[in-house]
This record gives structure tokens, sequence and C-alpha cells, in this order.
């Protein structure tokens, strides 16, 4: 049986007879597609498979270099699928997947030896890399999921929310792969930005190497590298420094210099002036003081504008 992720429903093109099938589901594992429309040899008009690309795919890297490549069939193959029922950060709510022990999948794919390396690399289908320390890796539970049981999409509906309450909302597909933490006995488990989704690739980095204008001064004090690491956590994956970062947001750099006033600038990081950009208290662990991790991301932000 084939379904179509919802936010990817065809498209035809009537020039070209192309039936375009971003996404679409046999069973579990994924495709797209593109169908012609043509005249087969009993005279009927029928769509024909075009072009077939199997999304399903996860490729390893270590420092760039490959270290595998597996569909979803050889994975399961090499590591039982688990069922794992999180806190959905998207909703606030239970939601259960299935997938792979990320722990057991990196020591199957890298050996131990990945549990002395910096840092995760994630690219997703659109380019989005995202960076995880290893450390949360081993401090807490994590799974590479492929399905949500129960469901016939792979996707979440993103809700964007600023100062004034829920703004605009967006269909994601969270396939081929999504990761996800066990959170719910776990209250410091990783939030937010480290549920990266749309998953093709991971690679085993050293964080200077990929982001080197990014790290504070060598001689910076602690609040500016508490800040740095709340920066990476929180403010990265939209925000960039130096040319380096995400670019959904603003660039940083020189934040400090156009917005002078501390008090300005804290109400901005910690509410949020408009609907895209969230606000920040909400991707806070337990026990962090929103006020404090706010301090330490402009002492970041006003060390780098130097």
């Amino acid at each position: 049986m084939v379904s179509y992720a919802g936010s990817s429903v065809p498209t035809y093109d009537p020039e070209t007879r192309e039936l375009v099938v971003p996404r679409a589901y046999v069973g579990d594992e994924e495709y797209s597609a593109v169908l012609r429309l043509e005249k087969t040899a009993d005279g009927v008009m029928r769509f024909v498979i075009y072009k077939l690309v199997y999304m399903s795919t996860l490729t390893f890297k270590n420092r760039g270099k490959p270290a595998g490549s597996f569909t979803l069939a050889e994975l399961k193959k090499n590591l039982a699928p688990t069922d794992v029922s999180v806190i959905e950060p998207h909703y606030n709510s239970e939601m259960t997947y299935r997938g792979f022990p990320t722990r057991e999948l990196f020591d199957q794919v890298y050996g131990r030896e990945w549990r002395d390396s910096e840092e995760v690399l994630f690219t997703a289908l659109d380019g989005y890399q995202p960076s995880i320390p290893v450390k949360k890796f081993l401090d807490h539970t994590s799974y590479l999921t492929y399905q949500a049981p129960g469901y016939p999409d792979f996707q979440i509906i993103k809700i964007f929310t600023n100062r004034t309450g829920p703004g605009t909302g967006e269909v994601a597909n969270l396939g081929p792969f999504y990761l996800v933490w066990e959170n719910i006995e776990d209250k410091d488990a990783p939030t937010g930005e480290d549920f990266p989704y749309q998953v093709v690739s991971m690679d085993l980095i050293t964080f200077a190497e990929r982001f080197p204008k990014v790290a504070p001064p060598q001689n910076s004090g602690e609040d500016v590298k508490r800040g740095f690491l709340q920066f990476r956590q929180h403010c990265m994956v939209c925000h960039m420094i130096n040319g380096e970062g995400g670019t959904r947001g603003a660039d940083l750099t020189h934040v400090t210099k156009k917005i002078s006033d501390d008090e300005e600038l804290r109400e901005w990081i910690i509410y949020s002036r408009d609907e895209v950009m969230p606000p920040l208290e909400p991707e806070l662990a337990s026990g962090e003081d929103v006020n404090v991790v706010t301090d330490e991301i402009i002492a970041y932000l006003k060390a780098m504008a130097q």
C-alpha cells in the first residue's frame, strides 16, 4: 500500500505530463518519484515511473570520510527496532516512535571509539546541519526513529509562538529519520533543536573544525564560555556569527552594537519579537534560570562583537 506524506501531496504539470511525488511510503520505506503520463502499447494513457529515488538511506561519516551507508531494511537486520514514548517537544505531549537506540547504532557503525569524539554533525534533506555534543548521547538515551506507529504520516505540525501566544504553524515531515530523546523520566534530557528531523547523514567531528569562527577568544571569561555553549544550543541553528551558523534568522555578529541596551536585548532573547523565533524559556532544561542563561548569551555576543 502506498501512502503520501501529508504536506507532500503529488503535483501534476500538464506541460511535461509529469506527476511529482515528493514523498511516498510503501510500508515504512520512503521514496520520491516522478511519473510520466504516456500511451502504453495497448493504447491506454497511464502514468509510468520515470524516476524513483529511495530516501530511507542513512549515511555515516567520520571526520568527513565515509564510514558506511545503510538502507532502512539493512538497519533492521542488524539492530532490532524499538518503540519509545517521549514528550514530543513540538506538542508538549506524549508520542510514540519506532526506531533504533542511538548508542547501539553508533557502536555497530563506529565501534566504541565514537565515545571519544566531540560532536555528531547531522545533515537533513534540506542541507540543515545541527551538531550535538557526544556527551549528550553518553549522558542521555536517544533513538533514531523512522515511524510513528498508529499514524499514517510520519510528520508533525510545528506551531511557532511569540509573546502574544500561538502564531503560525506548518507541517514538517520527519522522515527519513528523526532523532528523539527519552525525556519522560529524564527531565534533563536534551530539548528543542536537539530533535533534528529529516536526517540523512551523521558525521563525527570536532566543533572547532566545523565552526572555527564561532568559538569565543581563548582568554574569554567563564560567563562568555558558558554563553557560547548556550548560543550553540539555542541560537546557532537559526543565527550566524562571523558567517557561520544558521540562516533562518538575523546575523548576530554585531547585534550588541545595534542594540546597545542590555535590557532591550534581554527582552528580545527571552520573549522574541516575531512569530518565527520561539521564546527562550520553554527551550531550557529543568532548573535553568532563563535570566542567567540570557545574560551568558549576551556576554558571549559582546565578546564576539569586538
